[in-house]
């Protein structure tokens, strides 16, 4: 299986695009749009990351019935925030055959079903509609005597810092 052994080589938490920022740098490379896709991204591919594990679907709370072969891309990533910058957090939908329903690959309920086995592997903290890395999680956590608005301007800071230093 071809994607198998393109999880195998790359760690999953940050897949860089071919091209990115430095592309101008050399001659022979031609622009086209997928130039500018600079930010690395996180693909959370459980069955194709670790061997053998077929995620358990958070309806039937088993995974005898989920088939990863036609699992698809969903169509829009989570937004993946960290201290330093941000980048997307992407998986595949895979169905299963015994309730006939899709489910993400972080679905919070099969990820909890799932936690003995991929306890280290994902270690991002999920919200509706974004989720944030291990660093920027402790960030926060680790500051309670801090406001909130004390947090944000930090963090606003650092990612300004970060940036020009990058350019």
């Amino acid at each position: 299986m071809k994607q198998h052994g393109y999880f195998v080589q790359k760690d999953w938490r940050n897949i860089t695009p071919k091209g990115g920022k430095c592309i101008g740098l050399t001659a022979d490379k031609k622009f086209d749009t997928q130039s500018f896709c600079v930010k690395p991204v996180a693909s959370w591919v459980p069955h194709l990351s670790m061997p053998n594990h077929v995620p358990t679907c958070p309806r039937c709370l088993r995974n005898t019935h989920v088939d990863v072969a036609p699992s698809h891309w969903i169509k829009f990533p989570k937004t993946l925030h960290g201290i330093k910058s941000h980048k997307h957090l992407d998986t595949k939908f895979c169905p299963c055959r015994s309730c006939g329903q899709d489910f993400n690959g972080f679905n919070k309920q099969s990820l909890a079903a799932d936690a003995k086995s991929i306890v280290g592997f994902f270690n991002f903290y999920l919200a509706e509609k974004f989720a944030a890395d291990e660093e920027l999680h402790s960030f926060v956590v680790n500051a309670p005597d801090t406001s909130s608005a004390r947090i944000a301007k930090h963090l606003q800071k650092m990612t300004a810092d970060n940036h020009f230093a990058d350019c």
